[in-house]
């Protein structure tokens, strides 16, 4: 993804913010104009959380087998290649650190159905149920679904702090104009 950042605002009495928008994706050499909204951000160590075992035998199963939690709260079991959250199965573990899932609403986290909850996508160590900040301390104040379209607002009450290796749950607003 290629974005860039629009506005900074330094910490002061009301804290801080930043703007910033995703506007293409480059792959093999192609480059196609996306806009899109955030629905989760998480910290560096959420993202290497999400990526190691939570059972207790791991030291001897191979990584084929383990049982991984996504960030949000979803299981993975690999060995059965299969996506869990407390409702049931939701999608598949598809190799690596990568699965295979629908988005599942979450309005009582600011998340309500939007574009790309109408098919599978992958969405690396993020839950089908992500939505907003995690291990960070910041908020999504505009997730860049509403104009202006795919220009994402974070604040903090210090300053906004997201390092590299940090994780983003991007979703496409609106198609390339041809």
């Amino acid at each position: 993804m290629v974005g860039h950042v629009l506005n900074v605002t330094q910490l002061g009495s009301s804290g801080s913010s930043i703007v910033v928008k995703f506007d293409a994706l480059e792959e093999e050499g192609r480059t196609t104009a996306v806009t899109t909204s955030l629905l989760a951000v998480a910290s560096t160590a959420s993202v290497r959380d999400a990526q190691l075992p939570i059972t207790a035998n791991s030291d001897v199963d191979p990584v084929s087998q383990w049982v991984t939690r996504q960030v949000g709260g979803d299981v993975v079991r690999r060995g059965q290649g299969r996506v869990a959250s407390h409702d049931g199965v939701l999608g598949t573990w598809v190799g690596g650190s990568s699965v295979l899932i629908k988005l599942t609403p979450n309005p009582k986290a600011g998340c309500s159905e939007g574009p790309g909850y109408d098919r599978e996508q992958a969405v690396w160590i993020f839950s089908s149920a992500a939505c907003g900040a995690y291990g960070l301390n910041v908020k999504i104040a505009s997730a860049g679904t509403t104009p202006p379209l795919g220009e994402i607002l974070i604040t903090s009450r210090r300053n906004v702090d997201i390092g590299d290796g940090s994780g983003w749950l991007l979703t496409v607003v609106a198609e390339p104009k041809p």
